[in-house]
């Protein structure tokens, strides 16, 4: 008997039976979808959701929806070795490696950033995952890419976000500068994730003992001048010091002072308040915990 189960994070508008078919209501009448077949044989069919088109493997479709997955095992075989042959019975997850393949198609900054608070729990608590970094998923990523989140932040050897965020390949989009500030060269990086992949959300992340931060703390209160290129980066950010407060104090001020500059940029102004992103901003802790200002 075929038995049919909603596709996750198409709830309503797909679904996958346990004869490997796929059906959809996107148009509002059910309609069994014809697959594709890849290069490398694997049949394939084309989801939409929120005007984009996401090309799924049906054989991962079946097993994520049928098949419970012990232990995050990144990977489906075909029993018989027939690659059109996506019936439950023919599917069995097999852990060939620690990588495990996580659907990362987000619809909304709010989604977007509670994937980013999972990722640092599982960072913080040193319960990391290797993701979405597969000969599959460099693969997948010729096609194009579809980060759910812009990340501006320090150059600082100790804040890389994709590690921060346990997150892999395509799914967050750095901008870092020392200092966690904007030029226009990194504005035009924010506003091309934005406009042209359809990002959703953008987050501006200071960090503890920010060596850029601490430079200019110093010069302006200490006189401890800096010299060379690194001005450039000392003129961002001294609005942000306050005689009376502390390099941490500055640290926090500089970071809502980059979420404003960003905010308040016509094209980013207009989409924020069309409801499509949002920018926030975010403190890291060299302990590894992220605290967002929401």
């Amino acid at each position: 008997m075929e038995e049919w189960k909603p596709i996750e994070g198409y709830e309503g508008l797909y679904e996958v039976s346990n004869l490997g078919q796929v059906r959809s209501f996107y148009s509002g009448e059910v309609k069994i979808l014809k697959p594709g077949i890849n290069k490398d044989g694997y049949l394939m069919v084309c989801l939409c959701k929120n005007g984009k088109q996401h090309t799924k493997k049906v054989h991962r479709l079946v097993a994520s929806a049928f098949i419970p997955n012990i232990g995050d095992k990144p990977q489906v075989n075909h029993i018989d070795g027939d690659k059109t042959n996506n019936t439950v019975d023919n599917s069995a997850s097999e852990n060939k490696s620690e990588i495990v393949v996580v659907d990362t198609i987000t619809s909304s900054a709010d989604e977007a950033l509670q994937m980013l608070k999972d990722g640092n729990i599982r960072f913080s608590s040193d319960t990391s995952i290797l993701r979405n970094i597969s000969s599959e998923r460099r693969n997948e990523l010729k096609d194009g890419q579809n980060p759910y989140a812009v990340i501006v932040s320090c150059s600082d050897s100790r804040v890389t976000p994709t590690t921060i965020f346990n997150a892999g390949l395509g799914e967050i989009f750095d901008v870092r500068l020392a200092g966690n500030v904007v030029d226009d060269e990194a504005l035009g990086s924010i506003k091309y994730a934005v406009e042209h992949l359809s990002t959703p959300l953008v987050v501006v992340m200071g960090h503890e003992s920010c060596g850029a931060v601490t430079a200019t703390y110093n010069e302006v209160i200490k006189g401890e001048k800096v010299t060379g290129n690194m001005e450039s980066f000392v003129e961002k950010i001294t609005p942000s010091i306050n005689k009376e407060g502390t390099v941490d104090d500055a640290i926090h001020t500089n970071i809502d002072r980059v979420v404003q500059e960003i905010s308040e940029d016509e094209a980013i102004k207009t989409l924020i308040q069309q409801g499509k992103i949002k920018v926030v901003g975010a403190y890291y802790n060299l302990d590894g915990v992220v605290n967002f200002n929401e």
